[in-house]
């Protein structure tokens, strides 16, 4: 697991993340300094999962350069935990109902009513007033595909959504009576969400015990489609543009954010939008699934839904 700081903290610079729940469901709030009176910004971020690793709101809320985003631009930062996956390969890991059923198949939890809840909860628990134009949900790789399906089917809640190395559950409609603008970033070298699909999934479980690393959703592309379908976007109205590669300023190691190829769609209902950031090589394991993202990306997405309200 990869942790990313600038050397310790003394408690008192420690911030201040506060504990709360609802039905039994954990969830984990940072409410800036910085916050301004009346109706503010909620950035809601859902974990990943993986075999064996427990991640969860308490730890995915420090992650990311997240605070000190909230910090600087007065939002409220939210970080729900999922449910323990009763059986299967994913055993104990805390798992979304995305609606990827065949990586935890005893998931029954309704995830989509308990993230809108967890929203609604805020201003009771915290004497906080929320802008219900900027509600935003971020997620990473299990949560990047909760992302999408809040997109889908809590589009009266959500305004923008952001995922990274994720994908919308196949054989799903998406239908949006509310558009719901969308970001999203995939690495072309992830393994365990592809970014185009590869060998048959009887060939993958030749060289993979674990069936979780033959995922045969729908690809990045696949998604990005949907998404844009979903929010009428013209096919034709996009633009391409290309940005070499660079030092991520959130780690002083090698790892570089890969270069990157965006295609956006600009000309979509009720002017949503819809961007996809293509990594070369980028693999999931340093710029996506599990457990890291680059500052760069953090900071594309506040960017993106600061300019998307609903």
């Amino acid at each position: 697991m990869l942790f990313l700081t600038c050397g310790p903290q003394s408690p008192a610079a420690q911030p201040k993340v506060q504990h709360q729940g609802i039905r039994g469901r954990d969830y984990y709030v940072y409410v800036p300094s910085s916050l301004q009176p009346g109706p503010a910004p909620v950035f809601m971020i859902l974990h990943g999962h993986a075999p064996g690793q427990v991640l969860d709101g308490e730890l995915t809320i420090k992650l990311y350069g997240l605070i000190a985003k909230a910090e600087a631009n007065g939002f409220i930062l939210v970080a729900p935990s999922a449910t323990p996956c009763p059986a299967g390969q994913m055993a104990g890991s805390l798992f979304w109902n995305s609606g990827m059923g065949k990586t935890c198949p005893e998931s029954k939890a309704d995830d989509v009513s308990f993230l809108k809840e967890v929203v609604t909860d805020l201003p009771r628990k915290f004497k906080v007033q929320i802008d219900p134009k900027r509600v935003f949900i971020a997620g990473h790789s299990g949560g990047a595909m909760m992302a999408y399906r809040m997109a889908c089917e809590a589009f009266e809640v959500v305004a923008a959504v952001a995922a990274v190395e994720g994908a919308y559950p196949p054989g799903k409609a998406c239908e949006m009576p509310n558009p719901v603008s969308v970001i999203a970033f995939h690495g072309t070298g992830d393994t365990s969400l592809p970014y185009i699909k590869g060998q048959s999934i009887t060939e993958c479980l030749v060289n993979n015990t674990d069936p979780y690393y033959c995922y045969r959703g729908n690809t990045a592309g696949q998604t990005i489609d949907i998404l844009a379908t979903a929010n009428k976007c013209d096919p034709m109205a996009t633009s391409l543009r290309t940005s070499p590669a660079q030092q991520s300023t959130l780690t002083t190691s090698n790892l570089k954010v890969p270069s990157r190829t965006t295609l956006t769609y600009t000309k979509c209902r009720s002017r949503s939008e819809v961007q996809f950031h293509k990594l070369q090589n980028g693999e999931g394991n340093n710029f996506g699934a599990h457990f890291y993202w680059p500052q760069e990306h953090t900071d594309l997405i506040w960017e993106f839904f600061a300019g998307h309200p609903r």
